[in-house]
C-alpha cells in the first residue's frame, strides 16, 4: 500500500474498520468472509493479526478504496515533490477530520522534502464513500498545495496584535473564511463543486465582513474567482477590510471600531440596550475594563451569545 517514490501509510485499524463497513451487504461479502473466517482458527495470535492485516489491505485495494487519494495526488504533483509521505489515520471524532502539513525541525542531512509529511484524519465511513472522500481530499489538499506553493507565499503564523486575543481569534476566523472561499472558488472553476457552493460562501462572507453591498460583492468575487490568490491578500482584507472599499462610499458609512475585537465595523450595537444581561456579564468577565455602553460589532455579540446559550 505504498510505492517506492512516495510513501502512503494507512493505520491498520482504520483499514480494517473501513473494509468491514464497506463490505457489509456488498455483492462480494460472501467471498470476503470465506477468506477471513479461517484466519480465526490460526493458533498464534501474532500470526492471526498479521494475516488479518494482509487480508484487509488487499481487500482495501480490491474495493477501489485507495483510488481517491491516488487521484488527488496526481492532480497536484507539487505534493509528491515537496513532501515524502502521507499518513492516513482514524479520526477520534468527526470534528477531528481533516488534513495537515507537518514540517519537522531542521536536521542536518535531512532535505526539506524529507522533513515534510501529510497527515490525514478520517472516519471509516468517509473513507468508504468514494465520491465524498474525493471531494473532501480535493478541498483539504488544495490548502496544502497553497502552503507549498511559493507563489501563494504562505506563512504559518498570522500577525499578532496589541488589541488582545479576541482580535487575534477573529483574524484567524476571517482568514480561514477567505481561504476557504478561494479554495472552493478554484474547485468550482474545475467543475468539482456545484454552483450552489458560491451562494453558501457569499452568505458566510457578508455575515463576517460588514460593509457596503456593492463593495462586498466586488471583493467576494475577487477572492472566489482568483485563480492565483496570495497569502498577503487574505491577511490584508482580514485585518483591514475597509481599505479595500471605495473610499468615497465607505467613509460616510463606517461607524467605528468594535471596542472588543477592534475591527472597523459598519454595524455597531449598543450592548447595554440590545443584549441580555447574561451576555453582557460574560463579556465583562473576560474583559473587566469593558463598559456595557461601549459599542461592539455583531460578530463579537454572536461569539459571546454562543458561549452563554
Amino acid at each position: 500500500m505504498a510505492n517506492e517514490s512516495y510513501r502512503i501509510e494507512y493505520q491498520p485499524q482504520l483499514v480494517e474498520d473501513t473494509v468491514l463497513w464497506v463490505i457489509a451487504g456488498h455483492p462480494e461479502e460472501k467471498s470476503f468472509r470465506k477468506e477471513r473466517n479461517p484466519i480465526y482458527q490460526l493458533p498464534n495470535e501474532e500470526e492471526r493479526e498479521e494475516n488479518f492485516q494482509v487480508l484487509h489491505e488487499r481487500w482495501y485495494d480490491h474495493l477501489g478504496l485507495s483510488e481517491p487519494l491516488h487521484k488527488v495526488l496526481a492532480i497536484w504533483p507539487i505534493i509528491k515533490l515537496q513532501t515524502h509521505k502521507c499518513q492516513v489515520v482514524k479520526a477520534r471524532s468527526k470534528k477531528d477530520v481533516g488534513a495537515e502539513l507537518y514540517i519537522a525541525a531542521d536536521t542536518p542531512g535531512v532535505t526539506d522534502r524529507e522533513g515534510r509529511s501529510i497527515a490525514i484524519q478520517v472516519t471509516p465511513e468517509l473513507l468508504g464513500q468514494l465520491q465524498n472522500l474525493l471531494t473532501f481530499l480535493r478541498h483539504e489538499f488544495l490548502h496544502i498545495v497553497d502552503m507549498l506553493d511559493p507563489q501563494f507565499g504562505y506563512k504559518p503564523h498570522l500577525p499578532k496584535s496589541e488589541n488582545g486575543p479576541i482580535y487575534d481569534r477573529f483574524l484567524q476566523e476571517r482568514y480561514g473564511i477567505l481561504w476557504d472561499i478561494s479554495i472552493d472558488g478554484r474547485l468550482h472553476r474545475r467543475r468539482w463543486l456545484p454552483s450552489s457552493v458560491k451562494g453558501g460562501h457569499w452568505t458566510t462572507f457578508k455575515n463576517n465582513f460588514p460593509g457596503p453591498q456593492s463593495d462586498l460583492e466586488k471583493v467576494f468575487d475577487f477572492f472566489f474567482n482568483n485563480i492565483s490568490p496570495k497569502h498577503e491578500e487574505l491577511i490584508s482584507f482580514s485585518m483591514s477590510s475597509e481599505s479595500w472599499f471605495d473610499t468615497s462610499k465607505s467613509v460616510s458609512t463606517i461607524k467605528g471600531q468594535c471596542t472588543l475585537c477592534h475591527f472597523p465595523s459598519f454595524d455597531l450595537i449598543d450592548a447595554s440596550t440590545n443584549l441580555p444581561s447574561s451576555i453582557v456579564a460574560e463579556i465583562q468577565n473576560e474583559n473587566p475594563n469593558w463598559q456595557s455602553n461601549e459599542p461592539i460589532c455583531h460578530q463579537c455579540a454572536d461569539l459571546y451569545e454562543s458561549r452563554v446559550w
